[in-house]
């Protein structure tokens, strides 16, 4: 037994085991492989493993061995254990001929922590065997919180929402990064399960929640492809990037968040620090509250975005389509010169959507290039394309053309974009750039991996290669239109937290929970959200701290403001309350600051009725905002917030709350205390409330 900063290691009648006063982690005995056995909540008194083996499996190593390969697993191979500081160290080796391979398990947990932290090294050691796959940490026998796991939801981080029990629903619930962010957890009743990675190179991997074959209990897994596992020289040496992190918490979706948001904000990401300090973010992209879908092709379209823009009555930003001569969205990738206006219409029509306070940022696409542009055949680029296990080209259909996809490595593709980029920063004047495809496209394995390694790649797919290649060129774009404007932005379809330092905003849709937000708002902005006027998305959008937009509602929307006999009407003053209050008040939280606990309704409403936000601002004010889905329907609301914990005030502390209305701006309400704030508040039919709270002095 050793004992160091009150985290207790060693051997408990023969099983390895790790605990401190609030969590107890015990693992199979060495001699059948220290798979998982247990992981006690010491502070809830709960089990949460149900393992009936006493060899369990733990990691499994793939390994590519000619034509085929081979796996090694830890059940049943003995180990040996020693001690570390708050730790155990497991060592597993395969001496000799046909197989070989040495395997190393660090185990970690800190003083007052609930989570283990684990790490896994392997070498291949056979002359003929090179790693190819990693899965760890694999842990079967995961019981579910509530009976059949009926109330139990797994945070699923790209789609932002909580998906039903895999023993409810008999499917796997994954995650396939590099979409989403690297947690995950099991929820329910006040407590959870978490599971994650803290990976600062942003390695391709699929976490996994599967139910057993008994169907009474979960397995969990993480798998990652090694990098250049398909080059053509073996690949020996394995080391993971970052920890695995799992073990219980008290909580519920936030809480998970939080977790994750303790390591995120330190990672590669975010080391630019948050947006409101950057110097190299735009700041007129923080203070639009909305985005528009346009279309610069004729004086018509370029007529409907100035009306929006005039009849919003605030800044926004123009996602600008159509704007190259072509008969079609998808025609003649990457050639879009000359614009459809012409050089000269095409920079008279941005500069005079920007003197009417509207930005552009006009399409790119950022993969495809049309296979019958002449410019395809003069560039030899099909040698720049993605490359299948087979060496075929890649490629995809749209509007009956076919395009080739351009592996993010090469230099020429590289070259190209960051081409097509300078002439709409520099000559045209366009405030930015919007690549679509690329920066979750790893995820998928046909298409995020290049078998050809004549395009500015050394390494063969796995790992990651796309995350690295992607970054790679938008660092280079983003450069380049730095030097031209470095005011000028730039954007991408779908997101991923590890370009958030390049891309300034990300296109996402509509999602029921804000994880993304509740760990990286302040640090970076989405905008976009679900098509369609329907008050709960749109409004939802809005209180995560989103930027609303690409709804294409827009121009029905401004219309309706026109005409107050309009059908929309209702609706459309209900979008521009929103986009104002953003403007003109909620900036400093909206768009900078960081996502607190959400306030607590009594009576628990639905969130398809009603929803709020509360936000720290950069300056240590805290906003707070109440949005009232419904259409006909005024509601009373009795709501709290605990202040003590979003910004540290408690009941001695004396607050300053104001409100702000679109009428009449901020106002005074009174001086409450800090603690638990708890007020009553009346919302009319798709209303709104924002307050502010302030520490005086």
């Amino acid at each position: 037994l050793q004992t160091i900063d009150d985290v207790a290691s060693g051997m408990l009648a023969g099983h390895p085991f790790l605990g401190n006063e609030k969590v107890v982690f015990i693992w199979c005995p060495p001699e059948d492989g220290a798979g998982l056995l247990s992981m006690y909540d010491r502070r809830m008194q709960r089990e949460f493993l149900a393992v009936s083996s006493t060899s369990v499996p733990l990691w499994e190593i793939g390994v590519k061995k000619g034509d085929s390969g081979v796996s090694y697993v830890n059940t049943g191979a003995p180990c040996i254990v020693s001690y570390r500081p708050r730790g155990l160290e497991f060592n597993w080796n395969w001496p000799g001929a046909p197989a070989a391979m040495a395997a190393r398990l660090r185990a970690t947990l800190k003083p007052g922590q609930t989570v283990v932290r684990l790490r896994l090294d392997a070498q291949a050691l056979a002359e003929d065997e090179g790693l190819r796959n990693i899965t760890f940490p694999i842990v079967p026998g995961i019981k579910p919180i509530t009976p059949g796991g009926e109330g139990d939801t797994m945070l699923a981080t790209w789609h932002g929402s909580a998906v039903a029990s895999p023993l409810v629903t008999g499917n796997r619930t994954n995650t396939d990064y590099p979409r989403g962010m690297q947690f995950t957890a099991m929820i329910a009743e006040g407590k959870g399960l978490y599971c994650g990675e803290e990976d600062p190179d942003a390695n391709r991997k699929d976490l996994t929640w599967m139910p057993a074959e008994d169907k009474q209990t979960i397995e969990f897994t993480i798998k990652k492809t090694v990098l250049d596992r398909a080059g053509p020289n073996l690949v020996k040496q394995y080391d993971s990037p970052g920890d695995i992190v799992i073990g219980p918490f008290q909580g519920d979706w936030y809480d998970a968040a939080r977790l994750y948001r303790a390591w995120a904000v330190t990672a590669p990401w975010c080391a630019k620090g948050t947006i409101d300090k950057r110097a190299d973010y735009p700041k007129w992209l923080a203070e639009a509250p909305y985005w528009t879908i346009g279309y610069l092709q004729s004086e018509e379209s370029i007529q409907d975005e100035l009306e929006k823009v005039e009849s919003f009555g605030v800044p926004g930003v123009c996602h600008a389509y159509g704007w190259w001569f072509q008969p079609h969205q998808d025609d003649g990738y990457p050639d879009y010169f000359p614009p459809r206006l012409g050089s000269e219409g095409l920079r008279l029509a941005i500069d005079g959507l920007k003197r009417a306070n509207m930005r552009v940022v006009p399409y790119v696409n950022g993969l495809m290039w049309d296979v019958s542009n002449e410019s395809y055949r003069v560039h030899k680029a099909q040698w720049q394309a993605i490359r299948g296990a087979g060496l075929e080209d890649l490629g995809m259909t749209f509007s009956g053309n076919r395009f080739s996809l351009i592996c993010p490595h090469s230099t020429l593709w590289r070259n190209k974009l960051t081409e097509v980029s300078r002439e709409l920063v520099g000559r045209y004047g366009a405030d930015g750039i919007y690549f679509d495809f690329l920066t979750t496209l790893g995820a998928e394995d046909w298409l995020g991996n290049c078998h050809w390694s004549d395009h500015g790649h050394t390494v063969l797919c796995g790992g990651n290669f796309w995350t690295s290649a992607v970054r790679g060129l938008y660092s280079q774009v983003r450069d380049e239109i730095k030097n031209i404007n470095p005011q000028a932005m730039l954007c991408g379809e779908e997101w991923s937290e590890y370009v958030i330092d390049l891309l300034d905003t990300q296109l996402t849709h509509s999602h029921s929970l804000p994880l993304f937000e509740a760990v990286y708002h302040g640090y970076t902005l989405f905008y976009g959200g679900r098509r369609g006027m329907d008050p709960k998305h749109v409004g939802r959008f809005w209180l995560y701290g989103n930027q609303n937009g690409w709804h294409n509602f827009e121009g029905a929307v401004a219309s309706a403001l026109r005409n107050p006999q309009h059908k929309d009407a209702l609706f459309a003053g209900f979008y521009r309350d929103l986009l104002h209050c953003h403007y003109y008040f909620g900036r400093p939280y909206l768009a900078y600051g960081e996502m607190l606990r959400p306030p607590r309704f009594e009576g628990d409403p639905s969130m398809d009725s009603v929803q709020g936000s509360c936000w720290k601002a950069p300056d240590g004010s805290v906003g707070l905002f109440l949005v009232n889905y419904e259409t006909e329907k005024m509601q009373e609301l009795s709501w709290n917030v605990d202040l003590l914990e979003g910004a540290g005030w408690d009941s001695k502390t004396t607050l300053a709350l104001s409100k702000w209305t679109r009428k009449e701006g901020l106002v005074s309400v009174g001086d409450v205390t800090g603690g638990t704030l708890s007020r009553r508040t009346v919302l009319k039919p798709l209303g709104l409330s924002a307050l502010k709270l302030e520490a005086k002095k």
